[in-house]
């Protein structure tokens, strides 16, 4: 998105005008960056500080920006609108009045309205040095309106309530990384001012896999400076992601001689990379001799096979000549198959509702039909629990458990008279075995 795009043709920013939104890829972002490997969200060490503030930027740079009119919507009236027009014409005079304010209520609208210009005066880096000028509550309020500025939304669509202060620092950043509408250079800004703050794990980490596939070796020196323990996370996350995306350039470029010193610590990701891309892992298997990367190749293969279809992973497991690789196969697809009755259920007047029979599953085997309605679960422990009523995902928890655990279920079933009747059915539980057309034959 251009200069222009992002604020209005009188310099006020566009969200001050209407409240906008981050994009859905924004939003996707946060989720997406570590999904390959399951990664969670984990925090630096408590150690790190917040980072010092930055030298003072030239007031000259403010002051001998190009002047823009008062925006047209706020009156002269606004708090907001005052000091976004005196930090145009006399900043030294808002910043006095800043100071003086003898509360933080008081200074809210006077930082906003200074950040607010600020941010499109001054390059990123500047602009964050003057606002970790200010110390808490009022440096939170300064980041806030520097990044929403530079993604041209309001910091409520960022900036969820009850994160703490602190975690300003992450979700701003996160936003500016992930928003392809973010001003250009904000986000390695922010990272490179924050790089002793606590999140900055989250963020280096975010920027590198962003700039692997333009930039690796940018992206790779991203970790120096950080502790072992930081190091080793930032290239679980940032390689895993890349092996996923990109699997042929990111081991490439770890098997070029000229990048050695970067990664090696790191082994690649072969099992992330070969579950996330098939084609070119069965391609690398009937290459590779190591036996050890074989395993973690096949361990990739089978998870990726077991999601389609259960019998074809099953199938090509046992087509393995070699005793381990094959054992490793069936053993990967035994984890990532789901273990249970093989009943596909809906929720209905309080009843969990069959409405699909997996085939050749334990509910299959024990005559459960589609239409039975679920009244509650006695397990192996011989415990009983009501189903009726129950959220359909605590239900299912309770119907779920390990291959060969017996259970009965009481359920009720129409008549073909036209009534219902109460049934007790006795079940052993089984690992699930999904045909690959599974999916397309439930109802829709």
């Amino acid at each position: 998105m251009s200069h222009d795009a992002r604020s209005s043709a009188s310099g006020c920013p566009r969200w001050l005008k209407e409240t906008g939104k981050l994009t859905a890829a924004v939003a996707a972002g946060f989720g997406i960056a570590f999904m390959v490997n399951g990664s969670g969200s984990s925090q630096a060490p408590a150690r790190h500080v917040a980072a010092a503030p930055a030298k003072e930027a030239p007031k000259a740079s403010v002051a001998s920006a190009t002047a823009k009119p008062l925006p047209a919507h706020l009156t002269a009236a606004s708090t907001l609108a005052e000091a976004f027009e005196l930090a145009r014409t006399n900043p030294d005079e808002l910043r006095r009045r800043i100071a003086a304010a003898k509360d933080a209520k008081e200074r809210l609208p006077l930082i906003r309205g200074l950040f607010a210009y600020l941010a499109d005066h001054l390059s990123p880096q500047d602009a964050i040095a003057e606002a970790l000028k200010f110390t808490d509550a009022d440096q939170a309020t300064a980041l806030k309106e520097l990044a929403a500025v530079w993604l041209g939304a309001d910091p409520a669509s960022f900036i969820k309530a009850g994160r703490g202060e602190a975690s300003i620092v992450q979700q701003a950043g996160l936003a500016l990384i992930y928003s392809p509408d973010a001003r250009p250079g904000a986000a390695e800004a922010w990272v490179q001012a924050f790089k002793n703050h606590s999140a900055r794990l989250e963020l280096m980490s975010a920027l590198a896999t962003k700039l692997t596939a333009s930039d690796p070796k940018r992206a790779v020196a991203l970790a120096d400076g950080l502790t072992a323990w930081e190091r080793a996370r930032f290239f679980d996350r940032v390689l895993v992601n890349w092996a996923g995306t990109d699997p042929a350039a990111a081991r490439g470029w770890m098997t070029d001689p000229a990048n050695a010193t970067d990664v090696t610590d790191r082994k690649f990701p072969w099992t992330s990379a070969s579950y996330q891309h098939a084609d070119w892992a069965a391609a690398a298997l009937a290459a590779e001799k190591d036996p050890a990367t074989r395993l973690d190749i096949i361990r990739g293969l089978a998870a990726n096979m077991a999601n389609k279809g259960t019998r074809e992973a099953i199938a090509w497991a046992d087509s393995l000549t070699n005793p381990a690789e094959r054992d490793a196969a069936h053993d990967r697809i035994y984890e990532v198959t789901p273990r249970g009755i093989g009943a596909v259920l809906s929720s209905t007047d309080g009843y969990p509702l069959v409405t699909n029979v997996l085939p050749e599953s334990a509910s299959a085997r024990a005559g459960l039909l589609a239409g039975d309605r679920f009244l509650e679960v006695t397990g192996p422990d011989g415990k009983t629990v009501s189903l009726y009523q129950q959220p359909l995902e605590a239900a299912v928890k309770n119907l779920q458990g390990e291959a060969g655990e017996t259970i009965s279920l009481r359920i009720l079933r129409d008549t073909p008279g036209g009534g219902t009747a109460e049934q007790t059915i006795r079940l052993t539980r089984d690992q699930l075995i999904f045909p690959s057309d599974f999916a397309q034959r439930l109802p829709k």
